[in-house]
């Protein structure tokens, strides 16, 4: 796939609730009513069949165009997926024409150090949070110099899980420059480890791809 075949195309707006932008970054005072910005509240897609995201190269090839169109760059900030996105982007030819790149955060240690999730949210929440989703997303638009990230955090098993995270969830957050970081939370249950990644690979392009079309200018 190369990035020449990049058609401007606007992605499915899936409804979804979100978490305020706290970075500093400009910030517009309104919106307008078919173009809602972000809230405080987290969008519980545990039930959303994976059917509802878009194939993997199909939101590669929007973010790119979108990324283009706007004059920024984009960039991945990864713990359970272990670079997954990062290595399924750059296998496009041309992407680094956008890509500014990503960041491994497996360890808590990293996540304070690369993209400044402060200890106390770790503490408090855990790293597989809401809370800590978010501030990876805005620490990797920190740190990367990009103007839109998607970050992942999640259990993908075989242990590790609790009755309150169970093996299988996972939250994600995208943050855009000028728009507000959007978090969701997924839950793949009963599936393997490679598939629960592998979901997480694929809903968190896609998740991109649809908040560069919601808050598009």
């Amino acid at each position: 796939m190369r990035l020449k075949a990049i058609t401007a195309a606007s992605s499915t707006n899936l409804k979804a609730t979100n978490t305020n932008f706290s970075m500093n970054l400009k910030t517009p005072d309104t919106a307008s009513s078919t173009n809602p910005r972000p809230n405080n509240a987290v969008k519980d897609l545990t039930s959303s069949p994976a059917s509802s995201h878009l194939p993997v190269e199909e939101s590669i090839l929007r973010i790119a165009a979108e990324c283009r169109r706007r004059g920024i760059l984009f960039g991945t900030a990864e713990s359970c997926t272990g670079g997954m996105i990062a290595a399924r982007v750059t296998d496009v030819a041309g992407i680094s024409e956008v890509f500014a790149g990503g960041v491994v955060s497996y360890a808590n240690e990293v996540k304070t150090r690369l993209l400044g999730v402060p200890a106390e949210t770790l503490a408090r929440h855990g790293a597989v949070s809401a809370e800590t989703a978010r501030a990876m997303a805005e620490g990797a638009c920190r740190s990367l110099g990009c103007g839109a990230a998607v970050s992942v955090t999640g259990i993908a098993g075989p242990g590790g899980g609790s009755p309150e995270k169970p093996v299988g969830t996972v939250f994600e957050a995208v943050g855009i420059e000028g728009w507000g970081v959007t978090v969701r939370r997924f839950e793949w249950s009963g599936m393997s480890r490679e598939e629960v990644r592998a979901h997480a690979v694929r809903a968190a392009l896609s998740f991109l791809a649809e908040e560069l079309s919601r808050s598009r200018p």
